[in-house]
C-alpha cells in the first residue's frame, strides 16, 4: 500500500510535499491543483518527499506551469536527490532549472 500523500502549509508562501508522489498518490492532489499555490511568489519545500516518480515530477511540473501561466512563481527547495536524478534521467535539467535555483538544494 502506497504512503500518503500530504501538502502543507507551513507559513504562507511557504509550502511543503511530505509523503510518496506517485501515480497513485497524485490522485488526491489533482483536482485541487490550481488551488494549491496561491498567486505571487511561493517556495515548496521537497525535503520530506520519501519517493518520486515520473507520473510524480510530470505532477510537479503541471503544477509549476499552471502556477505561472496565472501569473504565479514557485521555487522549489530541498529536491531530493532521488527526484534530482530523475530530473537528470528524463532530460528536464533546462526545463526545471528556473525552479530549482542553485544554492536552494
Amino acid at each position: 500500500m502506497a504512503e500518503r500523500l500530504f501538502w502543507r502549509s507551513e507559513a504562507a508562501p511557504h509550502f511543503a510535499l511530505e509523503g510518496e508522489l506517485d501515480r497513485e498518490t497524485l490522485l488526491s492532489l489533482w483536482p485541487q491543483r490550481e488551488k494549491l499555490l496561491p498567486a505571487g511568489e511561493s517556495v515548496l519545500d521537497l525535503s520530506r518527499l520519501s519517493r518520486i516518480d515520473s507520473a510524480g515530477l510530470a505532477f510537479l511540473m503541471t503544477l509549476l506551469v499552471d502556477a505561472e501561466r496565472r501569473g504565479s512563481q514557485c521555487r522549489l527547495v530541498q529536491v531530493p536527490l532521488a527526484m534530482q536524478t530523475l530530473i537528470s534521467l528524463s532530460n528536464l535539467t533546462e526545463i526545471m532549472a528556473p525552479y530549482m535555483p542553485s544554492g536552494t538544494n
